[in-house]
């Protein structure tokens, strides 16, 4: 059986590029749930000044 330090060690390049993939995706989702809300302020306003 393979010991899963040594896999880890060869293979670090592999767990770097997923936790950036994670990363990224969890900022992209940030930055929209940020756009929504901005817009939907925005959409609130026009529809009091309506």
């Amino acid at each position: 059986m393979i010991s899963f330090r040594p896999l880890f060690i060869q293979n670090w390049w592999v767990v770097a590029f997923v936790v950036m993939a994670v990363a990224l995706y969890a900022q992209a989702i940030h930055k929209k749930n940020r756009l929504e809300q901005k817009l939907q302020g925005k959409v609130e306003e026009l529809r009091l000044a309506k």
